[in-house]
């Protein structure tokens, strides 16, 4: 697992990767290297595979994750972490999710 944060917001690091930011109705796989931040409302994904970590920030008032579904294949997860990660990985009694977090899988 890398230690560096990458967000969803940024074009070019998936372009680095040689992968293309999601779009509607296409499959997007989070590879088991990142810690994947979603910085953004997601287009409408049809299938949305984790293998890494996909995290929701608690500085930001809402996210929208929008997926046909979502198949977390050995990933994770994480909810409210980001500051926690950037000091350190250390939580505190301070570190409660007041953030608002909506997924809408609209498979069956």
């Amino acid at each position: 697992m890398e230690e560096k944060l990458r967000y969803w917001s940024n074009d070019s690091m998936w372009i680095a990767e040689g992968l293309v930011k999601p779009i509607d109705n296409a499959d997007a796989i989070i590879p088991a290297s990142w810690k994947l931040v979603v910085d953004e409302e997601t287009a409408r994904i049809n299938n949305l595979e984790v293998r890494g970590q996909l995290i929701i920030p608690q500085n930001v008032a809402k996210t929208i994750i929008n997926a046909e579904q979502i198949w977390f294949n050995t990933g994770k997860l994480v909810v409210g972490t980001v500051d926690i990660l950037e000091r350190g990985g250390e939580a505190n009694d301070s570190d409660v999710f007041t953030s608002n977090l909506y997924i809408n899988c609209s498979g069956i």
